[in-house]
């Protein structure tokens, strides 16, 4: 299936777009040059809060993940959606905005796989937040939900 997206992906030419994490820290962020190479673009912590307005943010893990702990105002559709790629082709035409995937972290594929995905269906205007769930709510735990409420401070998590 990988292979599969990767040739959708590949033949996928990206707009413009706004400002990306670095590359340069491909250590911290083992799958980022996997997936680079079929047009899938990072987006760091803090590009995300600064742009937060103008993204529609989806998390693609499972609902009992997002329902324990989700980015505020994120859209779950689980990469294992039967209809995955309809649901956010859907949610790209009704919104108008870009969308950015994020997971678990920076050794979970499935925000990658989300983007490579969408690539390869002509989704241009999708992004990942690969530093995942964790690193939002540690750098702005008032934008997290956790267990239906607002985070009110990083102490919460485990």
């Amino acid at each position: 299936m990988l292979k599969t997206m990767i040739a959708f992906a590949t033949i996928a030419v990206l707009t413009a777009s706004p400002v990306f994490a670095s590359t340069s820290d491909d250590a911290n962020f083992p799958l980022r040059a996997e997936y680079e190479v079929v047009g899938v673009k990072p987006f760091s912590t803090q590009d995300l809060a600064s742009q937060f307005a103008n993204f529609v943010i989806v998390d693609v893990r499972s609902d009992y993940e997002y329902h324990t702990l989700h980015i505020e105002d994120a859209q779950s559709i689980p990469l294992s959606s039967p209809n995955f790629i309809g649901q956010i082709q859907a949610l790209a035409e009704k919104t108008k905005k870009p969308i950015v995937f994020y997971c678990n972290g920076t050794t979970c594929s499935k925000s990658y796989q989300a983007g490579a995905l969408a690539l390869g269906h002509n989704l241009k205007n999708t992004f990942v937040y690969d530093a995942g769930i964790f690193a939002w709510a540690k750098a702005y735990p008032a934008r997290t939900t956790l267990l239906g409420a607002a985070m009110k401070s990083d102490s919460q998590l485990i």
